[in-house]
């Protein structure tokens, strides 16, 4: 097969730009009262809607709709209310959530179809310009992904095609943009030979993305803005802000190592290990202090983690504006954000830092499940193995301690394998926070088939070591290259069971997405 090398694009949860959720967008988050609880859901507010329901955890609540899986793995539909109730007898192979007036759906032998809150379907997508549809991504801003045949292209919530399958590879990069590989590229030779297009919602062409001038770029818009790195030799690092049409907005002068949030005229740059704020101006606002700054959802807000992983709530003059400090934080939805006290507590705080009072214990609880991020025909792997586009080594992520929040990595060099250009796109990797005994760890797994592959870290110390592993049934086992193993229960995103290092140490562990 030949293989073409260019520029891609990786987050760790499959979502193109941290997104927050405001209003009544994301209406219930899945939490767990114990270990051994059920699951149930809770307001972003705090208040909770229903508890000890689910075996397994369910998606978010959006547009008073959410899905659940039954004993058989399957999803189901319900109406978000004090005692939930399925909506139909259906069950899905696949689902994503209702993020829109309309959700996709994966039945065995019949193309993706689109079902509305009542679940009846409203449309299905089987073929666009004669091929098959083989896998689509959840809408954002009634706009979604698809990939045809080697083919990928854009169609909207009514079910109309905007943009043909017609790109390698598109991503959504934020605020109506999209980042896509034209097929001409597909025999490239040298990632300075490939060029991004910078395509609308609408699927208009706004601009192009040089491979000569820039060697990394933040996949996630502000406005017309993109945070880009310029090619230059060796570990010199320069980065800066372009518009849609190429222009500096900031010029590429500014030495820092990585650039991880961008969120109106502000971004998050990393310099020598250390985290800090700067806005498109040039202008420091908070300088690379902390091990990790994520923005809150909240304006104005951060959550700033120190070198011992404590995490406050701050301000943009670096006041710390929360009295106590976290071991995680989730981001605001609304006026309130869920913080996790302790290994087994969580809480929810207003932007003042106050605690807000919850009738409940919570020792689960997450925003980040919208169910099948891709949603694939007859539930079938679509053939790529999305880890393998990339050297685990630059996957760093932004999280906040082990925070169950979503990150944002940049581009970077990879070998991409053509023949895999039917499939940009697959729902077999999973990001996961958790424990080994007491230290906090996050994991990333990769399934191919039965083999899995992937890495882990102690969140502490961000020092990366890989695994190779197989899955039977429900049982998963990791082999560490420096001698750790992990045996344990893997079932719809969570993984548990023993421990063991390769310097003798035995622990439990407990992860989950």
């Amino acid at each position: 097969m030949k293989k073409i090398i260019f520029f891609l694009f990786v987050l760790s949860t499959l979502v193109s730009c941290k997104q927050f959720f405001g209003g009544n967008d994301l209406q219930y988050m899945p939490f767990r009262e114990s270990e051994k609880s059920k699951w149930g859901l809770i307001g972003t507010d705090g208040k909770v809607l229903c508890t000890d329901e689910f075996d397994s955890q369910p998606t978010v609540v959006m547009n008073d709709r959410f899905f659940a899986k039954n004993k058989d793995g399957k999803w189901e539909l319900f109406s978000a209310e004090e005692n939930p109730k399925q909506i139909g007898r259906k069950a899905y192979d696949m689902a994503g959530a209702f993020k829109d007036d309309v959700a996709p759906v994966s039945v065995k032998g019949k193309p993706i179809q689109f079902i509305d809150k009542d679940g009846n379907v409203k449309f299905d997508l089987d073929r666009v310009d004669g091929k098959k549809v083989e896998a689509v991504t959840n809408f954002t801003d009634g706009v979604a992904i698809f990939s045809a045949e080697g083919g990928v292209g854009l169609f909207d919530n009514k079910g109309k095609v905007i943009v043909n399958p017609e790109y390698l590879f598109i991503k959504d990069a934020g605020d109506g943009k999209y980042l896509a590989i034209e097929k001409k590229y597909k025999d490239a030779k040298d990632p300075e030979d490939v060029n991004i297009t910078i395509l609308s919602k609408h699927g208009n062409v706004l601009g192009e993305i040089e491979g000569r001038k820039y060697s990394n770029l933040l996949p996630c818009f502000s406005g017309d803005n993109l945070c880009v790195e310029k090619r230059t030799s060796g570990d010199n690092h320069r980065w800066g802000v372009i518009d849609v049409k190429g222009n500096e907005v900031l010029p590429m002068i500014n030495k820092m190592d990585n650039v991880t949030e961008f969120l109106g005229k502000k971004f998050i740059f990393e310099k020598d290990d250390q985290y800090g704020l700067m806005n498109v101006d040039g202008d420091i606002i908070i300088r690379s202090k902390y091990k990790n700054l994520t923005f809150s959802g909240a304006d104005g807000l951060l959550f700033a983690a120190d070198d011992d992983n404590n995490v406050k709530l701050i301000n943009e003059d670096d006041e710390q504006v929360s009295k106590d400090s976290y071991i995680n934080a989730l981001s605001f939805h609304g006026s309130y954000a869920a913080v996790q006290e302790s290994k087994d507590n969580w809480i929810f705080i207003n932007k003042k830092g106050e605690n807000q009072k919850v009738n409940t214990d919570i020792y689960d609880i997450s925003d980040s499940n919208f169910g099948d991020e891709i949603i694939e025909r007859d539930d079938q792997s679509t053939g790529l193995d999305f880890s393998s586009l990339f050297d685990n080594e630059d996957l760093d992520s932004t999280e906040i301690a082990d925070a169950d929040s979503v990150a944002v990595d940049t581009m970077s060099v990879t070998d991409y394998d053509s023949d895999y250009g039917k499939s940009t796109m697959q729902s077999s990797t999973y990001n996961m926070t958790g424990y080994v005994d007491k230290y906090p760890i996050t994991m990333y797994i990769t399934f191919d088939g039965n083999d899995a592959t992937g890495w882990y870290y102690y969140n502490k110390y961000k020092s990366k070591m890989t695994f190779t592993g197989t899955l039977d049934g429900s049982s998963l086992d990791l082999y560490c290259d420096g001698g750790d193993t992990f045996t344990g229960t893997f079932v719809d995103g969570a993984y548990s069971g023993h421990f063991s290092g390769g310097n003798g140490t035995e622990f439990s562990f407990n992860v989950s997405q």
